[in-house]
């Protein structure tokens, strides 16, 4: 190969290796991002979580302007104290559906899938 063709060679390999650590990084950085927001989402505080998810929805169906945004979520924030209460009033009857469901799905289980089965319901009401 001549001087000229060898050039092209290594400028294309540098060019197609530069491409590929971008892409790389860029992946690699973009992945790392959405992990940190969905644990930051999820191991929230519920309120905030519910506040966002409620916000998020009417914001899609109904493409709010930045004022109706705005009152939106002070609406929503202002109701925080109101849902927490109606969820710690459901809160037997939710853990009387989840024993209702092991008790209903134990028969069918393995002996050591019941003990995990148990052992999720537990963990559920500890919780929530």
């Amino acid at each position: 190969m001549d001087t000229i063709r060898r050039s092209y060679w290594r400028t294309g390999i540098v060019v197609a290796i530069v491409f590929l650590v971008g892409a790389l990084s860029g992946g690699l950085a973009t992945r790392a991002f959405q992990q940190r927001r969905m644990r930051e989402l999820v191991m929230g505080d519920p309120a905030i979580m519910r506040t966002r998810l409620m916000l998020y929805a009417l914001d899609q169906r109904l493409s709010l302007t930045p004022p109706q945004r705005a009152e939106a979520e002070r609406v929503l924030r202002a109701q925080e104290d109101s849902y927490r209460q109606a969820l710690e009033l459901s809160r037997p009857y939710i853990r009387g559906l989840r024993r209702d469901m092991a008790r209903q799905l134990g028969p069918s289980l393995e002996p050591n899938q019941r003990v995990n089965l148990e052992e999720l319901v537990r963990e559920g009401e500890r919780f929530r």
